[in-house]
């Protein structure tokens, strides 16, 4: 009986010391990976949506919206997906690059966040159609393209995934020389707008476009 209470309480103890070290392994692990990232201003957790626009012949870039990569993927997998692509992209090559059959379940979680974020002004539109009885409204609207980007030039401060939204019709024609920018650090978004726009002619697919409104 004795020696039957001394196993069971030796193999008890040894669980519980086991889970106790994996637990603390665990957060060790966890612990040294944010403060690595933290050094390296890493945040590639993050989903920045970034507006880029044109003032005359400025551009001006805004932040739309930030949130976790989690809350927008909504599955492991194409958190997954999201985090090796960004890891892979390059300075010559910040554009996400993704599978066809996987880009657009990818791309689609992020088309619905930001049609979501502006779905007032589109049922502004619908409500106005239907008691004017008009085919156009006066709620301006406009058609947008986005793809995943993780910019990984020296100026860039931070590095993180984003969300790069711009009109279609701007993307298709950029100027030729570079735009005045509102902060010198800006001149690596001019790049990555360039490589953007050979992106959209040559992998279609890593981009979603989108009717928004407000």
């Amino acid at each position: 009986m004795i020696e039957l209470l001394q196993k069971l309480f030796h193999d008890a103890f040894y669980k519980v010391l086991f889970g106790a070290g994996s637990v603390i392994v665990v957060g060790a692990w966890a612990w040294y990976r944010a403060r690595s990232a933290w050094k390296r201003r890493e945040y590639l957790d993050r989903l920045n949506f970034s507006l880029n626009s044109f003032d005359g012949k400025k551009l001006r870039i805004r932040t739309l919206l930030e949130e976790s990569l989690e809350s927008i993927m909504l599955n492991r997998i194409a958190v997954g997906m999201v985090r090796k692509a960004a890891y892979q992209a390059r300075i010559e090559d910040p554009v996400l690059h993704f599978e066809k059959d996987d880009a657009w379940f990818i791309l689609n979680g992020v088309l619905n966040t930001l049609s979501e974020r502006f779905s007032s002004g589109i049922l502004k539109q619908d409500i106005l159609r239907n008691a004017k009885g008009e085919s156009s409204t006066t709620i301006p609207s406009a058609r947008y393209v986005f793809c995943l980007t993780c910019e990984k030039n020296a100026q860039v401060r931070t590095q993180k995934i984003r969300v790069m939204v711009i009109r279609k019709d701007l993307l298709q024609s950029l100027p030729q020389e570079m735009p005045q920018l509102e902060r010198e650090v800006h001149a690596t978004r001019w790049e990555t707008l360039q490589k953007m726009a050979a992106a959209h002619r040559q992998t279609p697919h890593d981009f979603l476009e989108v009717e928004l409104s407000v």
